[in-house]
C-alpha cells in the first residue's frame, strides 16, 4: 500500500498567460518525476548536481537543459506548429518536483498541450490542465490521462466555452481520488469499525464529510494551505488513534463524533492535495469543478463505506468476531497506520 494520502505518481499542469510569453507549470509525484528525469537523459549526479543548484538558489530553483522539456510536455499552436521554450526550470520538493517551462506567447488563441508522461509511465494517474490568465482569470480546463493525454487550452477569454464544462471530468478524478486514498480509507474504516448502531455510524459519515468539505475547499481556494510534511504525518496518527479507541471500548460513539471532525479538518487538508495546484488563484469559476470534484470524493467514499457497514452488520452477529475479529482489525489497521507514520516523519 502507498504510504502517502496522494499517489506518487500524481501530477497537475498550471499555464499562465502573460502578454509576451507563456509559463507552463508541471507538478509531479516522486515517482513520476524520477521517471521523467530519467527519460530526459538525466544521470543520477546529473540530478545531485540540479538539486545542489536548486538548494544554494534564491528562487529555490536549478535551469533545466531546453532538450529536456520533451519529456516532460508537448506544446504546439494550433495548426500543429511544435513550440520550443525559451526556458525551462526545476524545483525539488519533499515528496513532489515542479517543472517551469517558458514560451513565447505564439498568434493564435490556443495551444494543445500533450503530457509526455502517459507515453512511458504506466502507472501514471489522471491529472489536471488549466490556463488561467495572468489576473488568475481561468480560460480553460481539462483533465489528461493515458487515453486522453492531450488537451486544448484556450490563451484568451472565450465566451463559447465555460471553464467548468469540465464538471464531469472533476467528478471522475474526485471519485478516482478517494478511491486510491487508502490512508483516507482505513481511517473512515477505522471509526466504523467501532460503531454498532445505524445512527452514530450516519453521524460519523456526516461529521467526516462536513469536516473535510470544509478544508479542502480553504485549501483549494488558497486560504490555508498548510505544508504536506505535517498533514500526511497526522494523517497517520488519526488511524493508530481510532483503531485505539476501538480496542478501549466497545460502542463510544461520543469520542468518534470528535474524531470524524477533528480529523476530518485533517484529512480535507490531504484531498486538497489533488487541487491546490489546478484550480487557480481565486476566480469565481472554482465553485463548480471544487462543488464536482467534492461530490466525487463523497461518491466514492460512499462506495466504500456502505459495502462495509453491511458486512460489519452481519459480523457483528458472531459473538466471535465483537471478541476476536473486531481488535484483530484494529490491531492489524493500526499497524498499518504506525508504518506510515514512520515513513512520513523520516
Amino acid at each position: 500500500m502507498p504510504a502517502h494520502a496522494h499517489d506518487p505518481f500524481e501530477g497537475n499542469v498550471e499555464l499562465l498567460v502573460f502578454d509576451h510569453k507563456l509559463e507552463i507549470k508541471m507538478t509531479l509525484g516522486f515517482d513520476a518525476a524520477r521517471a521523467s528525469l530519467v527519460r530526459a537523459g538525466m544521470t543520477p549526479g546529473a540530478v545531485s548536481t540540479l538539486k545542489s543548484e536548486a538548494a544554494r538558489s534564491e528562487t529555490g530553483s536549478a535551469r533545466l537543459p531546453l532538450t529536456a522539456a520533451a519529456a516532460i510536455l508537448d506544446v504546439s499552436a494550433a495548426g500543429g506548429v511544435a513550440m520550443t521554450p525559451s526556458a525551462a526550470h526545476v524545483a525539488f520538493g519533499d515528496m513532489e518536483t515542479t517543472y517551469l517551462l517558458i514560451y513565447p506567447r505564439p498568434s493564435t488563441d490556443s495551444v494543445h498541450v500533450t503530457a509526455a508522461t502517459f507515453g512511458y509511465i504506466e502507472a501514471m494517474r489522471p491529472m489536471t490542465i488549466v490556463s488561467a490568465g495572468a489576473n488568475g482569470r481561468v480560460l480553460s480546463r481539462a483533465v489528461l490521462s493515458v487515453h486522453a493525454p492531450m488537451a486544448k487550452l484556450n490563451l484568451a477569454a472565450d465566451s463559447s466555452s465555460t471553464p467548468a464544462s469540465g464538471g464531469a471530468d472533476m467528478f471522475r478524478l474526485g471519485v478516482q481520488h478517494i478511491l486510491e486514498g487508502f490512508d483516507h480509507l482505513l481511517f473512515l474504516g477505522a471509526l466504523l469499525l467501532g460503531l454498532r448502531r445505524l445512527r452514530p455510524i450516519l453521524y460519523v459519515l456526516t461529521s467526516f464529510t462536513l469536516a473535510h468539505s470544509l478544508t479542502l475547499a480553504l485549501a483549494a481556494l488558497g486560504v490555508v494551505r498548510p505544508a504536506s510534511a505535517i498533514i500526511e504525518p497526522l494523517i497517520a496518527v488519526s488511524i493508530v488513534l481510532a483503531c485505539i479507541q476501538n480496542l478501549r471500548d466497545d460502542d463510544g460513539a461520543a469520542s468518534r463524533y470528535w474524531m470524524a471532525a477533528g480529523f476530518g479538518l485533517i484529512h480535507g487538508f490531504g484531498f486538497a492535495g489533488a487541487l491546490q495546484d489546478e484550480l487557480g488563484n481565486g476566480d469565481r469559476t472554482f465553485f463548480v469543478p471544487l462543488v464536482m470534484f467534492n461530490m466525487g470524493v463523497e461518491a466514492g467514499q460512499l462506495l466504500v463505506a456502505l459495502p462495509v457497514i453491511a458486512v460489519l452488520q452481519l459480523a457483528r452477529r458472531h459473538t466471535g468476531f465483537l471478541r476476536y475479529g473486531q481488535p484483530a482489525l484494529s490491531l492489524m489497521v493500526a499497524t498499518i497506520g504506525v508504518f506510515w507514520l514512520g515513513q512520513r516523519i523520516t
